[in-house]
């Protein structure tokens, strides 16, 4: 995986300690939504439940990094051939 020469390596570090962690979050939180969302729960009542939940986070950081692993994943999702780099086989 290429790193931004900008990171600092605190970041960097959090990233590669916390990564997945916060990618099992979201997906756990992504499947959540997805049944609230079958079971036609408005998709505005969905949001405000992620947010609230984000809200509640331990610090700003730590949702922010929720938001970030769920950024990723969305972007995976639209380009199914790409893995990650810290996924197995890659």
């Amino acid at each position: 995986m290429r790193r931004s020469k900008d990171a600092p390596p605190g970041i960097v570090a959090a990233a590669e300690q916390d990564f997945a962690e916060f990618r099992d979050r979201v997906s756990l939180a992504r499947e959540s939504a997805r049944i609230l969302l079958e079971q036609d729960v408005p998709e505005l009542d969905v949001f405000a439940e992620l947010y609230r939940m984000l809200t509640r986070e331990a610090s700003p950081q730590h949702a922010a990094a929720l938001a970030a692993a769920a950024i990723v994943r969305l972007a995976q999702s639209q380009q199914p051939a790409r893995r990650m780099s810290s996924e197995p086989g890659s």
